[in-house]
Protein backbone atom coordinates (compact mmCIF):
# COMPACT_ATOMS: atom_id res chain seq x y z
CA UNK A 1 0.00 0.00 0.00
CA UNK A 2 2.68 2.53 0.82
CA UNK A 3 4.80 1.73 -2.37
CA UNK A 4 1.56 2.27 -4.00
CA UNK A 5 1.35 5.84 -2.95
CA UNK A 6 4.86 6.71 -3.90
CA UNK A 7 4.55 5.06 -6.93
CA UNK A 8 1.32 7.72 -7.29
CA UNK A 9 3.07 10.41 -5.89
CA UNK A 10 5.84 9.76 -8.35
CA UNK A 11 3.59 10.03 -11.01
CA UNK A 12 1.92 13.18 -9.78
CA UNK A 13 5.10 15.21 -9.21
CA UNK A 14 6.41 13.65 -12.82
CA UNK A 15 3.49 15.84 -14.65
CA UNK A 16 5.65 18.48 -15.96
CA UNK A 17 8.87 17.47 -15.04
CA UNK A 18 10.94 17.25 -18.33
CA UNK A 19 14.02 16.92 -18.39
CA UNK A 20 17.15 15.86 -15.63
CA UNK A 21 18.12 18.30 -13.28
CA UNK A 22 20.94 19.73 -15.58
CA UNK A 23 19.01 20.79 -17.86
CA UNK A 24 18.35 24.63 -18.81
CA UNK A 25 16.25 24.81 -21.98
CA UNK A 26 14.88 21.98 -24.29
CA UNK A 27 12.97 22.47 -27.30
CA UNK A 28 9.32 20.21 -27.72
CA UNK A 29 9.38 18.94 -31.60
CA UNK A 30 6.49 18.12 -33.27
CA UNK A 31 3.29 18.18 -35.87
CA UNK A 32 0.16 20.04 -36.43
CA UNK A 33 -2.85 18.21 -37.07
CA UNK A 34 -3.55 16.20 -39.59
CA UNK A 35 -1.50 18.56 -42.00
CA UNK A 36 2.08 19.12 -43.29
CA UNK A 37 2.57 21.75 -40.55
CA UNK A 38 5.75 21.27 -38.07
CA UNK A 39 5.69 23.20 -34.67
CA UNK A 40 8.80 23.57 -32.00
CA UNK A 41 8.85 25.53 -28.78
CA UNK A 42 11.52 26.13 -26.84
CA UNK A 43 11.25 26.08 -22.92
CA UNK A 44 13.02 27.14 -20.09
CA UNK A 45 13.81 24.34 -17.50
CA UNK A 46 14.36 24.82 -13.71
CA UNK A 47 17.47 22.54 -12.02
CA UNK A 48 14.13 20.54 -10.61
CA UNK A 49 13.38 18.98 -14.25
CA UNK A 50 9.91 21.37 -14.27
CA UNK A 51 9.50 23.20 -17.48
CA UNK A 52 9.03 26.67 -16.47
CA UNK A 53 8.01 29.31 -19.63
CA UNK A 54 7.97 28.82 -23.36
CA UNK A 55 10.37 30.86 -24.96
CA UNK A 56 10.31 30.83 -28.60
CA UNK A 57 7.70 29.48 -30.86
CA UNK A 58 8.31 28.07 -34.75
CA UNK A 59 5.80 26.73 -37.25
CA UNK A 60 5.98 25.43 -40.96
CA UNK A 61 4.50 24.18 -43.84
CA UNK A 62 1.43 25.02 -41.88
CA UNK A 63 -1.98 25.81 -44.24
CA UNK A 64 -4.13 28.92 -43.87
CA UNK A 65 -7.04 30.30 -45.52
CA UNK A 66 -6.40 33.91 -46.98
CA UNK A 67 -9.37 36.34 -47.57
CA UNK A 68 -8.84 37.12 -51.49
CA UNK A 69 -6.15 34.41 -52.24
CA UNK A 70 -8.34 31.41 -50.75
CA UNK A 71 -6.41 28.57 -48.96
CA UNK A 72 -2.65 28.87 -48.65
CA UNK A 73 -0.83 25.86 -48.45
CA UNK A 74 2.38 26.92 -46.11
CA UNK A 75 2.42 29.55 -44.25
CA UNK A 76 5.30 29.63 -41.40
CA UNK A 77 5.78 32.04 -38.08
CA UNK A 78 9.07 32.85 -35.47
CA UNK A 79 7.81 34.47 -32.38
CA UNK A 80 10.07 34.87 -29.16
CA UNK A 81 7.62 35.02 -26.33
CA UNK A 82 7.60 34.32 -22.69
CA UNK A 83 4.87 32.25 -21.91
CA UNK A 84 4.51 30.52 -18.12
CA UNK A 85 4.02 26.93 -17.69
CA UNK A 86 1.67 25.93 -14.80
CA UNK A 87 3.79 24.15 -12.52
CA UNK A 88 1.31 21.93 -11.00
CA UNK A 89 -1.00 21.34 -14.26
CA UNK A 90 1.17 21.74 -16.94
CA UNK A 91 -0.86 24.70 -19.22
CA UNK A 92 0.30 27.57 -21.04
CA UNK A 93 -1.68 29.87 -23.26
CA UNK A 94 -0.63 33.05 -24.77
CA UNK A 95 -2.35 35.39 -27.30
CA UNK A 96 0.11 37.49 -30.38
CA UNK A 97 -2.17 40.79 -31.05
CA UNK A 98 0.03 42.00 -34.51
CA UNK A 99 0.67 45.65 -34.01
CA UNK A 100 -1.18 48.30 -36.16
CA UNK A 101 -3.95 45.42 -37.67
CA UNK A 102 -4.87 43.80 -34.58
CA UNK A 103 -4.74 40.28 -35.99
CA UNK A 104 -4.62 37.89 -32.84
CA UNK A 105 -2.68 34.72 -33.00
CA UNK A 106 -3.29 32.22 -30.03
CA UNK A 107 -1.95 28.93 -28.34
CA UNK A 108 -2.86 26.73 -25.95
CA UNK A 109 -1.76 23.88 -24.44
CA UNK A 110 -0.44 21.40 -21.97
CA UNK A 111 3.12 19.77 -20.77
CA UNK A 112 3.06 16.60 -19.39
CA UNK A 113 6.24 15.14 -18.73
CA UNK A 114 8.24 14.71 -21.92
CA UNK A 115 5.50 15.42 -24.29
CA UNK A 116 2.85 18.57 -25.09
CA UNK A 117 -0.09 19.28 -27.12
CA UNK A 118 -2.45 21.45 -27.96
CA UNK A 119 -4.07 23.95 -30.04
CA UNK A 120 -2.74 26.59 -32.18
CA UNK A 121 -4.22 29.91 -34.40
CA UNK A 122 -2.67 31.73 -36.22
CA UNK A 123 -4.58 35.00 -37.34
CA UNK A 124 -2.24 37.12 -39.21
CA UNK A 125 -2.38 40.40 -41.89
CA UNK A 126 -0.37 40.59 -44.77
CA UNK A 127 0.46 43.68 -47.01
CA UNK A 128 0.70 42.93 -50.53
CA UNK A 129 3.87 42.49 -52.29
CA UNK A 130 4.96 40.83 -55.94
CA UNK A 131 2.83 37.95 -55.17
CA UNK A 132 -0.14 38.34 -52.96
CA UNK A 133 -2.33 41.05 -52.28
CA UNK A 134 -2.83 42.74 -48.95
CA UNK A 135 -5.02 40.24 -46.93
CA UNK A 136 -6.17 38.69 -43.74
CA UNK A 137 -4.84 34.87 -43.10
CA UNK A 138 -6.27 32.44 -40.41
CA UNK A 139 -5.01 29.51 -40.09
CA UNK A 140 -8.46 28.61 -37.61
CA UNK A 141 -7.75 26.30 -34.82
CA UNK A 142 -4.74 23.65 -35.53
CA UNK A 143 -4.27 20.70 -32.69
CA UNK A 144 -0.64 19.90 -32.59
CA UNK A 145 1.44 17.64 -30.19
CA UNK A 146 4.93 17.63 -29.72
CA UNK A 147 7.93 15.94 -27.93
CA UNK A 148 10.70 17.20 -26.01
CA UNK A 149 13.97 16.28 -27.49
CA UNK A 150 12.37 15.07 -31.02
CA UNK A 151 14.02 16.37 -34.15
CA UNK A 152 13.16 20.20 -34.40
CA UNK A 153 11.95 20.36 -38.19
CA UNK A 154 11.32 24.05 -38.51
CA UNK A 155 13.63 25.93 -40.24
CA UNK A 156 14.12 29.97 -39.61
CA UNK A 157 11.45 31.96 -41.17
CA UNK A 158 12.34 33.02 -44.92
CA UNK A 159 12.63 37.35 -45.79
CA UNK A 160 8.97 36.74 -47.99
CA UNK A 161 6.77 38.33 -45.77
CA UNK A 162 4.26 36.20 -47.00
CA UNK A 163 5.81 33.34 -45.14
CA UNK A 164 7.24 35.02 -42.11
CA UNK A 165 4.66 35.82 -40.19
CA UNK A 166 4.66 37.14 -36.91
CA UNK A 167 8.49 37.33 -36.97
CA UNK A 168 8.68 40.12 -34.73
Amino acid sequence: MKLALSAAAASLAALVVAAPAQAATGTYAGTVGTTTGVIALDVKISKQGVVKKITFLRGDHIPSNCEVSGPVPSINFDLPTVLKVDAQSGEFGGTYTQPTYGNKSTISGRIKHKHTSGTVQVNYHYQADAQYPEENCDTGPLQFKAKLGATDQTTPAPSSPRLAILNR
